[in-house]
């Protein structure tokens, strides 16, 4: 319940965990505490990379579809900032980048040698007001993105499965979700494991929308 670099996940998030972890104890699996280890600076920065440099071949690739330039009105700004920063992008850079994907991989791979599943959160950070990740503000979007991803970039990288599975509400009534990770080809054990959650502890059906006006 604390990312790689020790830095713990807000209450509630840490109390789903707990609580999806005393579930699954309930329902004879065998629970323990422990994570896989990965470096979490060099995943940010290579998965950055990557979306970046496929962002940008789409953008092109449309561009060449519609026989024309980019136009000040095509892309969000932060769209905009990926592409035109991706275009001075070296090729050995995305190689390297690619190596990076590569070895964050093995090092996460051994931690499911000798666990069939890891229970986390999904977000580590409290789900975020309207207007938090603003597409018209690239500062603000590469400040508040990196700690959402804390729990979920790492298995964009190495390309191992994992489900996002509904565990409840936070005080301020907001939904809260764990994430069960498992190995390469684990698919079908997550998504059973999911369901038996589901069954367990049937997922409330609250919907807050659309939203009330004051008067």
């Amino acid at each position: 319940t604390a990312n790689v670099d020790g830095v713990p996940a807000h209450p509630a998030a840490v109390r789903a965990v707990e609580r999806t972890a005393a579930l699954l104890a309930e329902l004879g699996h065998r629970v323990e505490e422990g994570a896989p280890v990965w470096d979490g600076a060099a995943t940010g920065q290579a998965l950055g990379q990557v979306m970046a440099a496929v962002t940008h071949a789409q953008i092109e690739e449309r561009l060449a579809v519609l026989g024309r330039e980019l136009r000040d009105d095509d892309l969000e700004p932060f769209t905009r900032v990926i592409h035109d920063r991706t275009a001075a992008m070296r090729g050995q850079d995305l190689v390297r980048a690619l190596q990076t994907v590569v070895r964050i991989g093995r090092e996460v791979a051994p931690f499911f040698d000798t666990h069939d599943v890891w229970l986390s959160p999904t977000l580590g950070v409290p789900v975020p007001e309207l207007g938090r990740l603003d597409t018209s503000n690239p500062p603000s979007m590469y400040a508040h993105a990196a700690s959402m991803t804390w729990f979920t970039s790492v298995f964009n990288v190495s390309g191992l499965p994992a489900a996002s599975v509904p565990a409840g509400f936070d005080e301020a009534g907001l939904p809260v979700a764990i994430q069960l990770t498992g190995p390469l080809g684990s698919e079908a054990r997550l998504l059973r494991m999911a369901a038996q959650l589901e069954e367990a502890a049937p997922w409330p059906r609250q919907a807050p929308w659309p939203p009330t006006t004051a008067g």
